[in-house]
């Protein structure tokens, strides 16, 4: 009975750990999917080049012989998502740009069909040049930390031993959840990714820049992939292939959570985490993306027959639109309430909402912009009805 309450303990901080990674993993393609509305299929690929990117820090760059082996890879780590972020800004430039945001309306099934076709494009020419340019031997970014690990304990007979390089792993991530958390709430360029991910026909005429927007959101998500790729290499080996055997996990914890929300996704990635790790106490390891899926059709099921049951009963449920493209600028729609400024008026429209600027005015008051919780999971924006989820 001891040992098997101490591997439980075992397999459920492993879950945690492990977890925290993949939601911040997840996190980046939750916050590409938010905003933009855009499936990217190329973003286990950025992960890949975030891997690479850590490595040659660590390795070629410097970075072991200033801090060493044992934090170097960390600093290593942190220097991979800036970089990874300025390449998304550029691939959104000069191609996702082309598919997504404000051109979208010319595009048959609103870019849908051209985005997949573009982000699968994107994700073999990074495969194959990765395999070019890197080759197909395994990589790592080892660091002493790995092969050690801290004992909690005893409690009664009974030990946990934490993976240290795990743990610190889930400090970075939690802690760039926590920044990426207040940049989203507190911070001027938040409001506008927000306002460009509730509706961006309003958000145009309240003098945002929705493509900028796209493009710093584009970045935000591939950097935050990429340094949860380099925590994952800290443990785990990796090739130019690596990419797909992640996406998938990806996608899974994005839905669990909620799709646009990007705490929801956090927490969709942990719960991969746990289920991963604790299904080790009875399946076998090849068997465990099955448990994966089989929690993860479980919970889309129960799911889908709640909100049959409180649609039946007369409360009104909200379309998944209505969270990420609900009303911006705040004027009374249908089911929005808006606050416009001066010179502008609500109407029927683009979007449900027809802004009239008088011409010598131009807003750029994003204090202005109310969206509804893209950090929430599915609010409803409307104030006057009661959250459901």
């Amino acid at each position: 009975m001891t040992q098997a309450l101490e591997g439980f303990l075992q397999a459920l901080s492993a879950g945690l750990l492990i977890g925290a990674v993949y939601g911040l993993m997840c996190v980046g393609l939750g916050l590409i999917f938010g905003v933009m509305r855009v499936i990217n299929f190329a973003q286990g690929d950025f992960m890949m080049l975030g891997m690479y990117a850590a490595f040659y820090f660590f390795t070629a760059l410097g970075v072991q012989a200033t801090f060493g082996n044992t934090f170097g890879p960390f600093v290593a780590i942190l220097l991979a998502g800036p970089v990874l972020a300025a390449f998304g800004y550029a691939v959104h430039l000069a191609l996702i740009s082309r598919v997504s945001g404000t051109r979208t309306s010319s595009l048959e099934g609103e870019g849908h069909y051209a985005q997949l076709i573009l982000t699968l494009g994107i994700a073999l020419i990074l495969q194959n040049g990765g395999l070019l340019v890197f080759g197909s031997v395994l990589a790592s970014i080892r660091t002493p930390l790995s092969s050690s690990a801290w004992e909690l304990g005893p409690f009664f007979d009974i030990s946990v031993f934490v993976n240290k390089a795990r743990g610190i792993d889930a400090v970075v991530s939690f802690a760039t959840m926590i920044l990426l958390t207040l940049l989203i709430t507190r911070s001027r360029i938040g409001k506008s990714l927000r306002a460009a991910a509730d509706n961006p026909t309003a958000a145009t005429y309240m003098g945002i820049d929705v493509d900028r927007a796209h493009r710093v959101a584009f970045a935000l998500g591939t950097g935050i992939t990429a340094i949860a790729g380099g925590l994952l290499a800290t443990n785990y080996p990796f090739h130019p292939f690596v990419g797909v055997e992640y996406v998938i996990v990806m996608y899974a914890g994005v839905v669990l959570g909620g799709m646009g929300s990007i705490i929801g996704a956090f927490w969709g990635g942990m719960t991969i985490g746990l289920v991963q790790q604790m299904s080790t106490l009875v399946l076998p390891t090849q068997l465990q993306n099955a448990a994966i899926f089989v929690v993860f059709l479980a919970r889309r099921v129960s799911s889908a027959a709640w909100s049959r049951g409180r649609d039946d009963a007369g409360i009104a449920i909200a379309a998944p639109d209505s969270c990420l493209h609900g009303a911006v600028c705040g004027a009374v729609a249908e089911r929005h309430q808006f606050i416009l400024p001066a010179g502008v008026d609500a109407g029927s429209g683009l979007g449900g909402v027809r802004a009239v600027v008088e011409p010598a005015q131009r807003i750029h008051r994003t204090d202005l912009v109310r969206p509804c919780g893209l950090l929430r999971n599915r609010r409803l924006c409307d104030s006057t009805r009661p959250d459901l989820f």
